[in-house]
């Protein structure tokens, strides 16, 4: 009897990213996987765009474990709400977020997948974002800070996590929204600066940064203007 569609997700998220059995990607997986998550590796054969996701997921939680909570199957397609708990593996305090991913498989394999993991809760849980402010000043050197990770960028001597991480952390520096979308628009271009295949759908990575520190400069000066307000 034919494994069932359902009955090899679960085997993906037990076997692969609970356990850590790498084996299970190239059992599931076509050749030709389109894998549509965030910064997921789309370069390289089937089975090892999951063996790198089992692999990245289980550096990031520690003693990670995957809770399959609800599921909806169609004919092609698996949809799934799962709980990921762990540790964080620098402090070893406990972390939990939920993830939905869209799995769809034909002839028995895995051809195509979206994947949506809460990050943010996780930057929460693990220190790496602050929380949106609450009735607190912000600092009065926000600006500054903006220009020097424009600077940052502008030398190449900041890696696109840490830039990532910092427009984040900057993002809820005000209660503007003048402010807030300008730092969105910069986070959506270091988004796409990351992603070389996306880069080149706007005119190459060179292009894409000319992008990022012109929304990081108005972000700036908004911040300036809230500041000196």
């Amino acid at each position: 009897m034919a494994t069932s569609n359902l009955e090899l997700f679960k085997a993906i998220m037990e076997r692969g990213f609970s356990r850590g059995d790498l084996t299970i990607a190239d059992e599931v997986c076509a050749q030709e996987l389109a894998e549509h998550e965030y910064l997921a590796k789309t370069n390289v054969p089937g089975p090892e765009i999951l063996k790198s996701q089992i692999e990245d997921a289980r550096n990031s939680i520690a003693n990670l474990k995957l809770t399959i909570e609800a599921t909806v199957e169609t004919s092609d397609t698996v949809w799934a709400r799962s709980k990921a708990t762990g540790s964080n593996p620098r402090s070893g305090k406990p972390v939990a977020i939920d993830i939905i991913d869209i799995c769809r498989f034909k002839d028995g394999k895995l051809i195509e997948h979206w994947g949506a993991p809460d990050r943010v809760t996780l930057l929460h849980q693990i220190g790496a974002l602050p929380p949106p402010f609450s009735g607190f000043k912000p600092p009065s050197a926000t600006h500054e800070q903006i220009k020097t990770l424009e600077d940052r960028v502008r030398k190449g001597t900041i890696s696109d996590e840490a830039a990532l991480r910092e427009l984040h952390a900057l993002l809820f520096a005000f209660d503007d929204a003048n402010y807030q979308e300008k730092i969105r628009n910069a986070h959506d271009w270091a988004n796409k600066y990351c992603s070389p295949g996306r880069s080149d759908q706007f005119g190459g990575r060179d292009m894409v940064r000319s992008h990022l520190l012109q929304e990081l400069e108005l972000a700036a000066q908004e911040a300036k203007e809230l500041e000196g307000g």
